[in-house]
């Protein structure tokens, strides 16, 4: 694949504020990663208590015993870190676990931690099978997540439950011995627990077992019941004393799942979970971003062409947004009858020009030595991310989301270079068309530095994004940092029989010439990774 560089404006400027509030229906909670392993707080038994309670009902006390981790929002119960990767999307999630033995002591749960082992993903268990004597006994779990760690501007915003809002867990090996399994969600300070159970609810009613299942639940067509979960052990909920009634949520601040064994029994208990989604509507400030700012670029006109409005990007992607979108949507651990599965990529990116010389290097750098492709798809992961419509597809009939830069799953398909298709209607992230860019880049060329400049300005390594003055648009770096790629085919579709020449328009760190061959000494061609070519996602406006 080669590399064209046409004759290109460049220019560099400030950005346009937000203004008026609007709502957008987008994730909150996503957790589901190769998260690792680990106890519950790095506990690895429940805490034997001196809680005194009759279990079974005997009006005796002394003969029966309660474990736990103990039920907490302040106190989280994933594992505390070591081996168990809290920089993971969602990764602390609260709430507690509790079992009760009857006429025996030492209650414990059997397992409380992640298996990274047993199957492809790593999950959360939720088990017990007790030796003999076997007693009877019951046990009960939650799991939450609170509104300080919730996403796409969730944690400082409202958050409210309309139409298409979901809460789903998904349960990925085992359910036995459970009796109840439902939904939580809490309002203000008040939690709620719905009327509608998993198996109700359940996309695979016809797997008895339950397992390999997500319990997708629309919180607006369900009732709920005031639940209030207490400290130290009590997180049991007793449907048959409950008042369900209808509930608008207007403020959420926690959302999660319970499962209970509330039938008295000596049978195993056995569950693993091992990811969870919220999608929720958030009440923001409107932009047409929320994790890179944007810049309106009125319409124009380029050598007698007209080019529409965009948003465009103010900054080139950096590498530490490029990461996050990646490590999020490149995980295949997620609720699987959601039907939207995790990413493939062909590489992982760089931070700036790391390849290329031996000076430090930041994650606020731009993202770069990405494929073009992997750009492409990178664009579609962060519209996704943000709850919007991604705008390439896979298929000329625009149905299915272009995911897969790098087949991985089907051998004979590996070195195969996928067909890309634009859905121009979409409202999500995309690359600019060259005639977008440069008409982005405007006419201004006094911020633009010669290489020489530049040079000394910059060590010879590239910086941050945003570093430098912007161009009457409020953009930085059109015309140095990195060059940018675009979407080049002319066309509404990417055939790689066909279109095998790349454009990337601006300029980089090393002055105004065409990138050449990587110098990382893989002999890769600049539109398959380069350390001085990155993008800058636009919006449809």
């Amino acid at each position: 694949m080669r590399l064209h560089l046409p004759v290109c404006l460049f220019a560099a400027a400030s950005l346009s504020a937000a203004a008026a509030p609007t709502s957008v229906t987008c994730r909150i909670v996503d957790y589901g990663c190769d998260m690792g392993d680990g106890y519950y707080r790095g506990m690895s038994q429940t805490s034997q208590t001196n809680v005194q309670y009759d279990v079974d009902g005997d009006g005796i006390t002394s003969d029966d015993s309660i474990g736990f981790w103990a039920f907490s929002l302040t106190n989280p119960l994933n594992p505390p870190g070591l081996e168990f990767d809290l920089d993971a999307p969602s990764a602390r999630f609260y709430g507690g676990m509790t079992i009760m033995f009857s006429n025996r002591t030492g209650a414990a749960f059997t397992e409380g931690m992640l298996n990274k082992n047993h199957e492809l993903r790593d999950d959360c268990n939720f088990m017990c099978t007790p030796g003999a004597p076997l007693p009877n006994w019951r046990a009960y779990g939650l799991w939450v997540w609170l509104k300080q760690d919730f996403m796409n501007g969730g944690e400082s915003n409202a958050v409210s439950f309309g139409p298409d809002s979901m809460i789903v867990p998904h349960v990925s090996r085992f359910y036995r011995g459970i009796t109840d399994g439902r939904w939580v969600a809490r309002d203000n300070d008040q939690f709620y627990i719905s009327q509608a159970t998993f198996e109700q609810y359940s996309t695979n009613i016809g797997r008895a077992s339950g397992t390999h299942t997500s319990y997708i639940l629309y919180p607006t067509q369900t009732l709920w019941a005031v639940y209030n979960p207490a400290e130290p052990c009590w997180v049991a909920f007793d449907a048959a004393t409950a008042s369900f009634a209808p509930h608008t949520f207007t403020n959420v601040t926690a959302v999660g799942f319970y499962l209970g064994r509330h039938r008295f029994s000596t049978s195993s208990l056995e569950l693993k979970w091992h990811s969870f989604e919220c999608h929720a509507t958030v009440t923001r400030g409107e932009s047409p971003a929320y994790h890179i700012p944007m810049s309106s670029v009125p319409a124009g006109s380029i050598g007698g062409q007209p080019v529409p409005q965009v948003f465009i990007a103010a900054t080139e992607a950096p590498y530490a947004l490029w990461k996050r979108v990646w490590k999020q949507f490149t995980s295949n651990q997620r609720p699987m009858d959601l039907q939207k599965p995790g990413y493939s990529f062909d590489k992982d990116g760089d931070m700036g020009s790391m390849d290329y010389g031996s000076e430090g290097h930041g994650p606020f750098e731009p993202a770069t030595d990405m494929t073009w492709l992997d750009a492409v798809a990178w664009c579609n992961a962060l519209s996704e991310l943000e709850g919007l419509t991604p705008c390439y597809c896979a298929d000329p009939a625009l149905s299915t989301v272009f995911r897969r830069v790098k087949e991985r799953e089907q051998i004979a398909l590996f070195n195969t270079m996928p067909n890309v298709y634009v859905n121009w209607n979409a409202n999500g992230f995309r690359l600019p068309t060259p005639l977008e860019w440069q008409n982005a880049a405007g006419a201004d060329h006094t911020s633009y530095r010669t290489y020489t400049t530049y040079r000394t300005y910059n060590g010879g390594k590239t910086q941050p994004v945003g570093s430098g003055a912007t161009n009457a648009f409020g953009l930085f770096n059109m015309g140095d940092n990195v060059w940018e790629y675009t979407w080049d085919t002319g066309t509404n579709f990417f055939d790689p029989a066909i279109h095998t020449n790349r454009i990337v328009l601006g300029g980089s760190f090393q002055g105004s010439a065409a990138p050449a061959v990587a110098a990382n000494g893989v002999g890769e061609w600049p539109a398959e990774g380069h350390y001085a070519i990155g993008l800058r996602p636009v919006r449809s406006s």
